[in-house]
């Protein structure tokens, strides 16, 4: 059964994904001018991972 987010629940899930989206429009940016340090990139990915994955969890504890 599906469970209804309340209104901090849903926003703070939804600032974590913005946080995902945006670190991935920056870290998108760089690579695409090529001025990204390679360590930097890929700390940012590790990190973008990290928020991806904090609220896929979010996500499957309210569908279960």
């Amino acid at each position: 059964m599906l469970k209804v987010m309340n209104a901090e629940e849903l926003y703070r899930t939804l600032r974590h994904c913005h946080a995902a989206l945006e670190d991935s429009l920056l870290l998108i940016s760089d690579l695409l001018s090529q001025n990204g340090d390679p360590e930097e990139v890929i700390s940012r990915i590790e990190q973008n991972q990290a928020k991806y994955n904090a609220v896929t969890r979010l996500l499957q504890e309210h569908d279960s």
